[in-house]
């Protein structure tokens, strides 16, 4: 369970949230803390997060794979998700693609293995990874961990990290420097002349932004749990466009129809009937 591993130590999922609320981290909103690490050839990227719903209700949620694909295809990259079986046990075979200011580009295959490493009354840990991940990635990982918090609530920890071969390196490196030379990650690296925040590029601003996706998804899906279930990708859908519009400055991509549009379409291509009725 490397990926979650990481900068855990021996505090519990509970005590580090605690940590952060009570210490000067800059929260991105309301009980949600994100960190960074950038290495020569991987990256990195954590949220903790407060949800407002019961430990019970969100592992329930949370623990089935037919849920994790609902929930990675509202990343707006991830056009199809699949569970399925292979010899290492539950297989999400998924299809991602790279945007380009809006149009998207090739369509590339993956195949993440879902694991659940551990579900009890007080701890949940799923782990999604490939040896092998989209456009020269490697050891594609997404660590998912949750524990009850008191009065009811939970707090979630999601980390995602990539590393990349010589030539996964290059591209990324290529796409930060040429369409994506004017994106921005949440952490704030310096101050300019004006004494105005200073946000991180590069590589490691692309893992901040897509960790937030992930962290966006998760939200979205849990928020839809007590709708009926004929009602929950269609507001699902909504709801993850909505709170990606919070932080717009990193995430805004394409306009609101035009996500709803898509999404509605490749959610019918999975589930073969259109998902729902929208709010609107």
């Amino acid at each position: 369970m490397a990926v979650l591993a990481q900068a855990r130590g021996e505090s519990t999922l509970a005590q580090r949230y605690a940590a952060l609320v009570a210490s000067p981290a800059r929260a991105l909103a309301p009980g949600v803390y994100l960190e960074s690490t950038e290495e020569p050839q991987r990256a990195r990227g954590e949220v903790l997060a407060r949800l407002d719903l019961p430990y019970a209700t969100a592992a329930t949620a949370l623990a089935d794979p037919l849920a994790w694909c609902s929930l990675l295809m509202l990343h707006p990259n991830i056009k199809h998700c699949m569970p399925g079986s292979g010899s290492g046990g539950v297989l999400l075979d998924m299809t991602m693609t790279a945007q380009r200011e809006g149009l998207f580009g090739p369509a590339y295959p993956l195949q993440l293995t879902w694991n659940t490493v551990t579900r009890d009354t007080s701890h949940l840990v799923v782990e999604l990874m490939a040896e092998r991940g989209p456009m020269g990635t490697r050891d594609y990982r997404i660590g998912f961990e949750l524990a009850p918090l008191e009065g009811g609530s939970s707090v979630m920890r999601l980390v995602y990290s990539s590393a990349f071969t010589a030539t996964g390196l290059w591209m990324a490196q290529a796409y930060v420097s040429t369409v994506a030379r004017h994106r921005v990650g949440f952490t704030v690296v310096d101050t300019d002349a004006q004494g105005r925040p200073v946000l991180v590029r590069g590589v490691r601003a692309a893992i901040e932004r897509n960790t937030m996706r992930f962290h966006l998804a998760v939200q979205s899906w849990l928020a839809v749990q007590q709708l009926p279930p004929a009602q929950r990708v269609a507001r699902a859908i909504e709801a993850w466009f909505d709170a990606s519009e919070r932080h717009a400055t990193q995430l805004h991509e394409v306009e609101r129809d035009e996500y709803v549009r898509r999404k509605t379409a490749e959610f019918a291509s999975v589930l073969g009937v259109e998902p729902g009725p929208s709010r609107r």
